[in-house]
């Protein structure tokens, strides 16, 4: 890959991995955080919140692979 290349695929990356951050926090506080009462997150919602974005982090994985795969047999390398 060339220097160019490879600067563009950097910065594609990284797009990726705050997009992806993005999507874990917005998903997750949707489905964690319920109480608004105090400043501090409850014990439930701290494992909620975990718990969701490893399943999240898990699949954002998966989907990677996939698009890496078809990108190496010719496939477009998106969904």
């Amino acid at each position: 890959m060339s220097l160019g290349g490879q600067g563009q695929y950097d910065e594609m990356a990284q797009l990726a991995s705050m997009h992806m951050m993005m999507g874990i926090m917005k998903s997750c506080f949707g489905d964690c955080i319920n109480d608004f009462k105090t400043n501090d997150l409850g014990q439930n919602e701290k494992n909620c919140l975990q718990n969701c974005a490893k399943r999240m982090a898990g699949t954002y994985e998966v989907v990677a692979q996939a698009q890496q795969q078809m990108g190496a047999r010719g496939g477009m390398g998106q969904f």
